[in-house]
């Protein structure tokens, strides 16, 4: 079965326009030390000493 570029087209701009897209903030960082329970993280701008996360 051969498609045509007409065909192709439409099946593309069904597609583009069924299309959800979703944005999400998070904040990531990277753990350098767990020791007696206390995690040691680098790269969490928004985060005080001592919070619990």
């Amino acid at each position: 079965m051969q498609l045509n570029p007409s065909e192709i087209s439409s099946l593309i701009k069904s597609r583009i326009e069924k299309f959800e897209a979703a944005a999400e903030a998070r904040t990531v960082g990277t753990v350098v030390g767990l020791t007696d329970g206390i995690c040691r993280v680098h790269g969490l701008a928004d985060v005080m000493q001592g919070e619990m996360l």
